[in-house]
Parts: C-alpha cells; sequence; structure tokens
C-alpha cells in the first residue's frame, strides 16, 4: 500500500505550516468510520495552540479528522461537522509526536485539502497539566480566575490544574462552590489521561467532588 494508508506508515507533516491537498478515493479502511483513512505524522516541538483544518474549501465529501497518540491507538481528539460538512480541530498540544487520520462521516470518501499550523505558546503554570500549582498542605483553598488561562481539557474554556498528593486514605472533597461562574471539575490519576470522578453543579452551578482516595498523586 501507499504511504498514507495506514497510521504505522503515515505521510509526514514535514514542517509549519503545512497544506496538501489529497484524495482518499484509492485507500483503505483501518480505523474509525467504514470509509477510507489518510495518515499523517506530526511532531510538535514546542508547545502551543494547533488548528488542523479540512475548512479551506478543498474539501468535498462529508469528513472527520481524528487526532492520536503516536501509538496509533489513542485518541486525543476527533471532529465532525465544524464547518458545514467538513472538520477541523482547534487544539492546545504539548512537545511530542501525534497522528493525524483524515476519512469521511460514515463511508464516505473524496478529495480534500488538510492544512495545519502551529503557534507555540509559552503557558504559565497551572495552565496545563504539566505544570499544575501544588497543593502543599490539606486543608487546602486559594482563589483565582481562569480568564488568562488556555484550553488543554475538556470543555472549550481555560483551565486551571492543580496537583495533590495523597499520604492518607481517606475521604477527599475538591470544592469550587462560591466561585463565580458556571464550573465544572475533574478529578485525575497522575498520568493526566484517566478520569477518575469529575462533576457539573453539585452546589448551584458550582461544582463538588467527594471520593474516597488511597495513598497517590492527583
Amino acid at each position: 500500500p501507499p504511504s498514507g494508508d495506514f497510521c504505522a506508515d503515515p505521510l509526514p507533516i514535514d514542517e509549519l505550516p503545512f497544506s496538501i491537498t489529497e484524495t482518499t478515493a484509492d485507500n483503505t479502511d483501518s480505523y474509525g468510520n467504514p470509509s477510507p483513512d489518510e495518515w499523517y505524522s506530526l511532531e510538535i516541538i514546542e508547545s502551543g495552540n494547533t488548528l488542523i483544518t479540512m475548512c479551506n474549501g478543498g474539501t468535498d465529501y462529508d469528513s472527520y479528522l481524528r487526532l492520536l497518540s503516536n501509538d496509533c491507538a489513542t485518541e486525543i481528539a476527533g471532529n465532525d461537522d465544524s464547518c458545514g460538512l467538513v472538520s477541523e480541530l482547534s487544539l492546545f498540544l504539548v512537545p511530542g509526536d501525534y497522528i493525524v487520520c483524515v476519512e469521511g462521516y460514515s463511508s464516505n470518501l473524496g478529495s480534500y485539502s488538510l492544512d495545519v499550523t502551529h503557534e507555540p505558546f509559552e503557558p504559565g503554570q497551572g495552565d496545563y497539566c504539566g505544570d499544575p500549582w501544588i497543593v502543599d498542605e490539606i486543608p487546602y483553598a486559594t482563589s483565582g480566575t481562569t480568564t488568562d488561562n488556555i484550553d488543554t481539557y475538556g470543555y472549550a474554556v481555560p483551565d486551571e490544574w492543580y496537583q495533590v498528593e495523597i499520604d492518607d486514605e481517606g475521604l477527599y472533597t475538591f470544592s469550587l462552590c462560591g466561585s463565580s461562574f458556571n464550573t465544572y471539575l475533574y478529578l485525575l490519576a497522575e498520568d493526566c489521561m484517566t478520569v477518575l470522578a469529575e462533576n457539573d453543579n453539585d452546589c448551584d452551578l458550582q461544582s463538588r467532588i467527594t471520593v474516597p482516595l488511597d495513598p497517590g498523586v492527583y
């Protein structure tokens, strides 16, 4: 099979910004929807805002766009119908190797144009999971704002990240009650991927999680 037909042999996105016009008509289906796939490798050198888009007028079918980790198995994000029936992903990426999968919705196939741009951004502490604020003692209380932050997870709104190390097994409460806006709260494992608990609107429009925890980092 030609390069780009399978995730193990992707077409390289060798520089950014990147632009290409191709077709999935001669490809095979190996992932996602029952439609032919085209695969690209993407290396991110500096953290920043990345736009992966087919919304440039060159796509003539109902498309679907996915971003995977380099293991070809872990899907990071996906999009359908961002601009009409065409797809786009806009997200914050940290340095690493990624895989982009272009395919059709359902069994659709055809010609497409793909553009990838990346704007390096130096996040501040608390802006993403890799550089969280440290909860240095329990009980802990702080106040702040997400206004100047970026979106790296969950809903398309700015995030604030905290890391807490639990020494003793017990019942722990994480609360945003009293905040001035409609909040959402996640508790993740140390891998920054596994969601252990989440909550919306526990106290009016604010969020609170009460959960038993074993010793560890969260």
